[in-house]
């Protein structure tokens, strides 16, 4: 039984949030505007909401979502010459402009 708590505990740290990381695309790259005015308030939480939470419940919060800024990025975000469709794999499905506001408000700290 200590055996399947060992290679349980294995499997879950390569997972992030649910998800196998394995085919998780390539950095997009994204850098935070000087203009910013991205919050978790204003625009994370209803992306995270609208795309992420059915599937993955932990990130309904802003520190889960910070911890996991760069696999997010790698799996659903959009910058100037990579766009990542990994996520979500089903339901409704960001726009390449959703998914570029996601790359540069993940780029800024996700605040």
């Amino acid at each position: 039984m200590k055996g399947i708590g060992v290679v349980w505990g294995i499997l879950m740290a390569t997972m992030v949030g649910g998800c196998d990381t394995a085919g998780l695309g390539a950095s997009t790259g994204a850098t935070c505007p000087t203009d910013n005015v991205l919050t978790w308030a204003e625009f994370g939480q209803g992306f995270m909401q609208t795309y992420c939470v059915e599937c993955h419940g932990s990130y309904n919060t802003q520190s889960r979502v910070v911890r996991d800024k760069t696999q997010i990025d790698q799996a659903a975000g959009a910058g100037d010459t990579v766009t990542n469709t990994y996520m979500p794999e089903s339901g409704k499905k960001p726009s390449l402009e959703e998914r570029k506001l996601l790359s540069q408000w993940l780029a800024c700290g996700a605040p």
